[in-house]
């Protein structure tokens, strides 16, 4: 990272702490956002939005010199940062829950090469349609490379349309409008374009979603969702959001029409604060029309308040101290289960949560002899995942257990679930980075080595550090192997290990020392040696199974260019896929390590 960039960030750090420290609210938790470009690069001047969880803006503004932007969020909420750049796409990430343990939290963006779309919607005798939703489609890409809201435009009364921020690369420009099928243009973008679209008049296949059991008050307040999906290993097929997004109607139906013949309809889903339905998601099979009954489950809270208007940083009124806990009550339990340690110790009031698909979260406190029921409408053959909310402490089976460290079992009508404990793993260490480098805000991940010795790692935990760059990472169920500590990412990599826990089952006084992350760079060209922009690049792994998550997939800018940053030493190859899912092209084996930090490499695609 440059050194503009690193002591801007420290300094905008710095000024959101002494804020939060003196005098103001300790709910508020600070953040920092980078705005990356295809090649890696700081962007700045950039648009950023941040929203609420419920989709109410927080706040608004412009990256600095550094392609830094810094804001406050009150705690225990997580926020949505979009940034966008003319000439670039629209960038999106989630970040985690925000609490004064990982304040302050830094977040990356990253931004791809984009180009502008005009256009006509016609019907199939040349006549301009007005009032077309318009979209552009990129169903090819990984998820992790586009997780904004996808571009939507009307058509205007002569038809005409545009889309300003449509990756490079391989798209598809999809309109819908009330009396029509679903229309679509392919084309591969390299630079601005003209696409017309045209659509073919008739109601395509009918999709009805109704509502049963929700008072008529609450009806206007619910949502239909649908996300349409084709056979392994084709992707999901981008739509308009009128395709997508209906509200309910007075008489307790989402009523679509204009949806495309092929793909079969697959979790369509019901929202709305403070409700639940049963069952969670459906699917319609492809070419037929579908009806679909949703039941309510429960109402748990009141109709919710409108969203607040954009707020600057200043910190909102202190809320009281939540009440102790107190085991839960249930009048009807269709689950009961136990707690207890491995000495066989009841452990009450402690949080067990509970997942099934048809029922969505249920949460339990356990009483004093270590007893817990929940009354949830749960059926034979339903798996519910249970999970305990302590960081000192973890379930423990011998079954297979997922990262998050839930265990997952069939429901079995009148069984009591007998949970195990064990005293929960942790490590604290600190990160140390060149002089003028910020420590704050970086993820450090616990690695866990394979079995018998392989090379192979797994996630097994996280932690965010503070501005002294010390980090803590807790609520581990204990490795039985070797485990590392490491940072992947932009900033640059570190690692510190093979460690294994004691008795005591914490590792303290951990230090890793931040450096230049190892790079890849290169170009895609075609069998002239052309550049291909919108090229889908991929850097897999060779021998060694070792890259960040999610930063291993990318596309080629409007010189063909790309780069990786942040991945661990090893090898690997560059694959490169132009048009449609399949790899046009790769590179041979390479190693990137700490003697060749940084290599150029050149996809050559023959068939292009």
């Amino acid at each position: 990272m440059p050194a503009t960039a690193t002591v801007s960030r420290a300094l905008g750090l710095m000024a959101l702490l002494v804020s939060v420290l003196v005098g103001q609210s300790p709910r508020i938790a600070s953040v920092s956002v980078t705005v990356y470009g295809p090649l890696l690069e700081p962007v700045p001047n950039a648009e950023i939005t941040v929203r609420r969880s419920d989709w109410s803006p927080l706040k608004h503004g412009k990256t600095d010199g550094s392609g830094q932007f810094f804001f406050s969020g009150e705690e225990g909420t997580w926020v949505y940062c979009c940034a966008v750049v003319p000439g670039l796409g629209v960038g999106c990430e989630f970040t985690r829950p925000l609490t004064r343990e990982n304040s302050p939290m830094h977040v990356d963006v990253k931004l791809f090469a984009a180009a502008t779309i005009r256009g006509t919607v016609r019907d199939d005798k040349g006549k301009p349609i007005a009032g077309a939703e318009v979209i552009h489609g990129f169903d090819n890409a990984p998820i992790m490379l586009f997780k904004g809201e996808t571009e939507a435009v009307m058509s205007d009364a002569s038809g005409a349309f545009v889309l300003s921020h449509v990756p490079l690369g391989d798209i598809a420009v999809r309109a819908s409008a009330e009396g029509f099928e679903l229309g679509e243009t392919p084309i591969y973008l390299r630079q601005d374009a003209t696409v017309d679209v045209v659509l073919k008049r008739g109601r395509g296949r009918e999709l009805v979603v109704a509502v049963k059991g929700v008072p008529a008050d609450r009806l206007p307040d619910i949502e239909c969702r649908m996300i349409v999906s084709r056979p392994y290993p084709q992707p999901q097929m981008t739509l308009p959001p009128r395709l997508v997004r209906v509200r309910v109607d007075e008489r307790g139906e989402c009523v679509i029409r204009g949806l495309p013949p092929e793909p079969e309809l697959s979790m369509i889903r019901l929202e709305a604060d403070g409700m639940r339905f049963h069952p969670q998601w459906e699917k319609v099979e492809p070419g037929k029309d579908g009806r679909v009954t949703f039941r309510l489950d429960a109402i748990t809270g009141p109709r919710p308040r409108p969203a607040p208007a954009v707020a600057d940083s200043a910190a909102p009124d202190p809320e009281p101290e939540p009440a102790p806990l107190v085991p839960s009550l249930v009048e009807n339990p269709t689950l009961r289960g136990v707690l207890r340690d491995e000495a066989g110790k009841p452990r009450g009031l402690m949080r067990v949560r509970l997942y099934a698909d048809r029922t969505g979260w249920r949460e339990a406190v356990t009483a004093e002899d270590g007893t817990f029921a929940v009354d949830a409408k749960y059926e034979v053959g339903d798996r519910i995942a249970f999970e305990l909310r302590n960081p000192d402490w973890v379930l423990v089976e011998d079954a297979p257990q997922d990262w998050m460290g839930s265990i997952w079992r069939p429901y079995e009508h009148g069984k009591v679930q007998d949970l195990v404990v064990t005293a929960a793993a942790k490590v604290r260490g600190t990160v140390q980075a060149p002089r003028g480098e910020s420590v704050a805000g970086l993820r450090v991940w616990l690695e866990v080595g394979g079995p018998d010795g392989s090379p192979a790692r797994h996630f097994g935990g996280a932690g965010t550090t503070d501005a002294k760059g010390a980090f803590v990472i807790e609520g581990l169920r204990p490795p039985g192997g070797e485990v590392w500590l490491a940072i992947r990412g932009l900033c640059g990599t570190a690692e510190a290990g093979p460690f294994k826990f004691e008795a005591l089952r914490v590792l303290e006084g951990i230090e890793l020392k931040l450096q230049a992350p190892l790079a890849v760079t290169g170009t895609v060209v075609d069998r002239a040696g052309k550049p291909i922009p919108g090229a889908r690049v991929r850097l897999a792994a060779g021998r060694v199974d070792a890259t960040a998550p999610g930063a291993n997939e990318t596309l080629s800018d409007a010189k063909g260019r790309f780069a990786f940053r942040g991945m661990k030493a090893g090898e690997y190859v560059v694959e490169a896929r132009v048009r449609g899912p399949d790899v046009a092209a790769k590179t041979k084996l390479f190693e990137v390590s700490e003697k060749k930090r940084s290599i150029e490499q050149q996809v050559k695609v023959l068939g292009n």
